[in-house]
């Protein structure tokens, strides 16, 4: 590598770091990129040099701590034949990552509260849902109802997925936490594995 290389992959690390400790703490809309500039110590037109805007910025954080954390953008599920086995991989591996991924975790509950009038799902400029390319490939195989709209398949996952974390705590002491949540996720399994419907027909 250059030094010149070197300098620039310096800075973009130092940027990203900083966007991340702001955008963790106050989210997309709070944040600035002043702040993000005087987190940095950095001057605002370098960040703009190497990020165009602010949703840019978010999402290279986003995919900064997902290459961070080594996981699969599928969590794995692409490698997986049957519904069985993507739903015990998918729901096992998301719950798994955001445990060990908690500044990530904040980011995408961030998101949910304001992506609601701008586009910060996902990593790039389209997002359509985290497994709709493998459960097609599983809907062609029949293995899941070709009837049924693969990015609204994901979307019940995700939500269900999810509740393990926006729900679960808050119900329970902090001493019972982990363990609904293991008995959560069993319950989840079960009712999706049975849950004819998603079955081809």
């Amino acid at each position: 590598m250059t030094t010149k290389n070197k300098q620039r992959a310096e800075s973009l690390k130092k940027i990203i770091k900083a966007a991340r400790n702001i955008f963790v703490k106050f989210g997309f809309s709070a944040s600035s990129m002043s702040m993000i500039a005087k987190e940095a110590n950095a001057n605002q037109a370098l960040i703009y040099h190497y990020f165009p805007s602010k949703i840019e910025l978010w999402k290279a954080v986003k995919q900064s701590a997902i290459n961070d954390s080594l996981m699969q953008p599928d969590y794995g599920s692409s490698h997986t034949e049957t519904f069985d086995e993507f739903l015990s991989l998918v729901i096992t591996n998301r719950f798994n990552f955001y445990t060990n991924n908690p500044d990530l975790r904040v980011l995408i509950a961030w998101e949910k509260i304001q992506a609601s009038y701008i586009n910060l799902y996902g990593t790039k400029e389209k997002y359509n849902g985290i497994f709709t390319d493998h459960i097609k490939i599983l809907q062609n195989n029949k293995k899941i109802n070709a009837s049924l709209d693969p990015k609204l398949i994901d979307a019940l996952i995700i939500s269900a997925c999810d509740a393990v974390f926006d729900l679960v705590p808050y119900m329970y002491s902090k001493s019972e936490i982990k363990e609904k949540q293991q008995e959560y996720l069993q319950m989840l399994k079960k009712i999706l594995i049975e849950m004819s419907i998603l079955y081809d027909q």
